[in-house]
């Protein structure tokens, strides 16, 4: 799939109308996520990448970072469509009562087969946002990779198209039995990491099941800080950029790169830092952005 941006509406002539730079813009980004759904599952799946440049280009969508959205046209360019979407065309085995429960004994008993088969038929009754609640729970019992992976399917699936939802889940559900922690030490606690400072917008987020989530959450959380797995290195200068100007520093700090400075892991930082420096409360501002001190931060 060739990809390309329109620059005219989206990053050049700023004194055209807002409004269709703005849509323009959105239509751009939601062609991306269809893009990504159609995308097989594997460790380092666009999706959050995506995600995480839709919310740091939010920070300015009157004047997008024009080095992100050109880097985003090149780095799509990378993945080919090769999702395989599982469809039944019959209802054959179909049991008389479904239940979120039953899936998630499926997938927790590791039957891959019956699990994609079941949620086949869960989609056809249950709305898909609250079934990626059940899978995002789930994943908190996995890797902290998986979690990361679900959470940004979650937020995705809340303004994709119904087919587009559906081959998240199944991303997601591909997710839950392919992802591990221990094959790399440095990337599980740059996950662990992200996800604590995720966690932070989790315990906020309104969901149906968010009993069963954010207790979960918590308990994760408590082991990561007990291993002392959240030191990370961060570059000095975007210290420097968060510091002077918080959370805007992010996105200054992205303007400025050169495109070949960017990369995906990159981009998953400055969301995590966002994110953290927006949600974290202040008794709990691992960062120390808002006391004007950087913690438990290796620089």
């Amino acid at each position: 799939m060739l990809f390309h941006w329109n620059y005219e509406k989206l990053a050049g002539h700023m004194e055209d109308n807002q409004i269709l730079q703005r849509e323009s813009l959105k239509e751009s980004i939601d062609t991306m996520f269809s893009f990504a759904s159609q995308v097989s599952y594997e460790q380092d799946h666009l999706l959050p990448v995506i995600q995480a440049s839709k919310s740091l280009i939010g920070m300015k969508l009157d004047s997008p970072p024009r080095n992100l959205l050109k880097w985003l046209e090149n780095y799509i360019q990378k993945f080919q469509l090769d999702h395989q979407f599982p469809e039944y065309i019959n209802d054959e085995g179909k049991p008389e009562v479904l239940s979120m429960h039953h899936l998630e004994k499926l997938i927790v008993s590791n039957k891959i087969e019956e699990s994609q088969k079941y949620l086949t038929f869960l989609i056809q009754t249950a709305n898909p946002s609250y079934i990626m609640e059940l899978l995002l729970g789930i994943s908190l019992h996995h890797s902290s990779s998986s979690t990361l992976f679900c959470w940004s399917a979650f937020k995705s699936i809340q303004f994709m198209d119904l087919k587009d939802s559906m081959r998240i889940l199944f991303l997601s559900l591909d997710c839950l039995y392919n992802s591990q922690d221990g094959n790399n030490e440095e990337k599980d606690a740059v996950d662990k990491f992200y996800l604590y400072c995720h966690s932070h917008h989790i315990k906020e987020k309104k969901m149906i099941r968010s009993g069963k989530i954010i207790p979960s959450l918590i308990d994760k959380i408590k082991i990561i800080k007990d291993e002392n797995d959240l030191d990370i290195i961060i570059p000095e200068v975007l210290l420097e950029f968060i510091f002077k100007e918080g959370e805007v520093g992010l996105v200054n700090y992205l303007s400025m790169l050169e495109i070949d400075e960017i990369s995906p892991d990159r981009i998953l930082l400055l969301d995590a830092l966002r994110t953290a420096h927006k949600y974290a409360p202040e008794s709990d501002d691992i960062c120390g952005f808002k006391k004007g001190k950087m913690v438990k931060i290796i620089c």
